[in-house]
């Protein structure tokens, strides 16, 4: 039987693995590259970043043909190239994302309508253009757009085959929660949030199907007004190593993802405000190491306001970072599955996580972990771990989950059986 081919649209290279996001769609590619031709079309912002890892990524992937849009000056010959124009969401992204930030429970309310608006506003007819060269120049059955600044790129595309969305964020999701720690504003809530649900809900009627990572994620779609087809698929991990339990307490936590993703600067905010001096007053000798590329102004402004807080960065070596560690995941906001949690279980991490972070995965609290939404409980249940036999017996359960769940086999068969459904509909 030939091979079906698919166009994937991504806003960046997704290599080298340094977060839950890349790791998601990096992954993906790997479960149907042998299955399909895959053509990856992305962002690049840092050509000299971008020569590093692409290399690397095509000794891995040398079958996926790759469509680079650059919006960076070009190297060549050691000379620079006329800089190229910006996608339409790249100006909004980098003055939102990598500016100095403050706690969000201290902002007023103009990042949040700035960040809606970047998930509403059209695409820019450079990017437009990329894509659509693309698939006039090649013969694709399947067209899949893939992250929330992305959901716009179906807008002024030509296409005769199938355009799928993959939906890694529900924008209404993460919004009403985000509205839980925002001051009242009418304009914020009243207009912009009403007109931020109602855009994505519309857009994602435009597609022809739609790929949520989790059940809850599906279900969510469907109630919110979705009426095109919506199918639940996964995550994956390397489960293939047994875990290695810790034979003595640990008082030494760690919590994996970049501040550029807001959810992760959410959730350690409120970690450190809320909880780092009830744990601090009840043994001292708790440190917290962060893992994933924060900015320069938010390793300092924390590291001066909360001792044993230490910033590691990108690591090579994640099994080896994580060992003898308790993880912390205390989102608030935002949907789809975190990948923190699957790295914990599948590398034998013991974990405590609020509601939020462990939404859309089968986990149960005193079973796999604890899972804790108050300060007080959550400083209680790390304080809990100290118990080597309640780690182990976390470590154990959580791994057989992702095994079970989270198998590049089971997301092979999944995604082909999704592409088959959707192409024969």
């Amino acid at each position: 039987m030939e091979k079906k081919s698919i166009l994937i649209v991504m806003p960046m290279l997704p290599y080298p693995l340094i977060s839950g996001g890349h790791q998601a769609l990096y992954n993906a590619m790997i479960a149907i590259h042998e299955d399909m031709n895959v053509s990856l079309s992305f962002v690049v912002d840092d050509e000299y970043q971008y020569l590093d890892a692409v290399e690397e990524f095509a000794e891995k992937l040398p079958d996926v043909t790759l469509f680079p849009f650059y919006q960076c000056e070009r190297i060549a010959d050691g000379a620079k190239r006329k800089k190229e124009v910006r996608p339409w969401y790249s100006s909004a992204f980098h003055s939102i994302f990598h500016k100095k930030r403050m706690p969000i429970s201290k902002e007023t309310y103009f990042d949040k309508i700035e960040y809606w608006k970047l998930c509403s506003l059209p695409p820019s007819a450079e990017w437009i253009k990329h894509n659509q060269d693309i698939i006039d120049n090649n013969n694709f059955d399947f067209v899949q757009i893939e992250m929330p600044w992305l959901i716009n790129t179906i807008l002024g595309l030509s296409f005769r085959g199938k355009i799928i969305y993959v939906h890694h964020e529900l924008g209404f999701a993460r919004r009403a929660l985000e509205m839980l720690d925002t001051p009242k504003n009418d304009y914020l809530s009243w207009s912009w949030l009403h007109f931020a649900d109602m855009n994505e809900i519309c857009l994602l009627n435009k597609y022809d199907a739609i790929i949520t990572l989790s059940p809850n994620d599906m279900s969510k779609l469907k109630e919110a007004g979705v009426v095109k087809p919506v199918y639940s698929s996964m995550a994956i991990v390397d489960s293939s190593s047994e875990p290695i339990v810790n034979n003595s307490p640990t008082k030494r936590l760690t919590f994996m993802g970049p501040d550029v993703h807001a959810p992760n600067f959410d959730g350690i905010t409120w970690f450190l405000e809320n909880c780092w001096s009830q744990l601090k007053a009840a043994d001292p000798e708790y440190t917290l190491d962060i893992i994933g590329k924060w900015s320069e102004y938010n390793i300092q402004n924390i590291k001066s306001k909360y001792p044993g807080v230490n910033f590691l960065g990108y690591v090579d070596d994640l099994s080896e970072t994580l060992k003898g560690s308790i993880m912390i995941v205390p989102i608030n906001i935002g949907s789809g599955i975190r990948m923190k949690i699957l790295e914990a279980s599948s590398r034998g991490i013991p974990f405590v996580s609020t509601s939020v972070g462990a939404e859309g995965i089968p986990v149960k609290d005193g079973v796999h972990c604890f899972i804790a939404d108050t300060p007080e409980l959550f400083v209680q249940d790390i304080l809990k771990l100290k118990d080597v036999s309640l780690q182990a017996q976390f470590v154990n359960n959580s791994n057989e989950m992702v095994k079970k769940n989270y198998s590049l086999e089971a997301l092979r068969e999944n995604r082909l059986k999704i592409y088959n459904s959707i192409y024969n509909s």
